[in-house]
């Protein structure tokens, strides 16, 4: 499944901001981009994974933040799985635009003219300072 199809799938579900997914191949489902990826170190959970399960129309997030998913999850009445420094949260999608830059999902950023002109000068003066000739 390529980027388009997989931003296509995330805008029929609702969603309005525009997420960075993949695929991940091991599993067969799309993931989210987040800011510190899921790693076991010393046998602890460090960062946070964000997975799709479209047909029950929710969002998995396995993370290590432990207090701020049983605060979010008391307060939205979402299920949580705590366990030993890590947890699971079950977000819907309905609330998956609010809560998933908070756990670290990745969102595209959108450039004005100006700042897409801005950069291209950038990017000009610093080949030209490289290379004078």
């Amino acid at each position: 499944m390529n980027t388009k199809e997989m931003m296509k799938v995330l805008k029929d579900l609702g969603l309005k901001k525009q997420f960075k997914p993949y695929w991940d191949k091991e599993a067969s489902t799309i993931q989210l981009r987040v800011n510190r990826p899921a790693r076991i170190i010393n046998g602890l959970l460090k960062g946070t994974e964000i997975i799709l399960y479209k047909t029950r129309g929710l969002f998995n997030i396995w993370t290590q933040k432990y207090n701020k998913a049983r605060k979010y999850a008391i307060a939205h009445g979402l299920k949580v799985d705590l366990y030993n420094k890590e947890a699971v949260l079950w977000v819907p999608v309905k609330l998956a635009d609010r809560l998933l830059p908070i756990f670290g999902a990745k969102v595209q950023q959108t450039m004005s003219l100006a700042q897409k002109t801005h950069l291209d000068k950038l990017h000009r003066f610093r080949f030209l300072r490289k290379n004078p000739h």
